[in-house]
């Protein structure tokens, strides 16, 4: 689970960049969290891509209240 975080920190943080910079600095700053605190195995397929779907879930729902 924190790799899925990890990486849906990731590719938010890189989509709200295209916005402005200053929407990636919270998301940088969990993903950092997130790799200093828990020990994250990135070898699993299934994490890499539950983070990339549901990051973009998580923008399709901010973008449907807008």
């Amino acid at each position: 689970m924190p790799s899925t975080l990890f990486i849906m920190c990731l590719v938010v943080g890189g989509i709200l960049m295209l916005a402005h910079p200053v929407f990636l600095i919270p998301f940088i700053v969990i993903a950092a969290l997130l790799a200093a605190n828990v020990d994250m195995r990135m070898d699993s397929n299934t994490s890499i891509i539950i983070g990339i779907t549901g990051s973009i879930l998580l923008l399709s729902f901010i973008v449907a209240l807008l």
